[in-house]
């Protein structure tokens, strides 16, 4: 769920990702909450695996290329 939830926002200059505090998909609980959860029993929120960045950089290459080709 936090894979999905990841958003971009884009400028002239600058891109930024990040997880919006939303409620997840399996209960009441914010993205926020269930970080503090996790790291308050030791397991580092959103330590992601070397796929799992791999398809964030796909996404955000396609993402940013799309930018660029209406704009030029």
């Amino acid at each position: 769920q936090m894979l999905g939830s990841i958003e971009i926002k884009a400028s002239q200059n600058k891109a930024t990702v990040f997880v919006p505090d939303s409620p997840r998909l399996e209960g009441k609980n914010t993205n926020v909450e269930v970080a503090q959860f996790v790291s308050d029993k030791g397991r580092p929120f959103l330590n992601l695996t070397t796929d799992e960045v791999q398809v964030i950089k796909r996404a955000f290459e396609q993402i940013l290329g799309n930018i660029i080709k209406k704009r030029f």
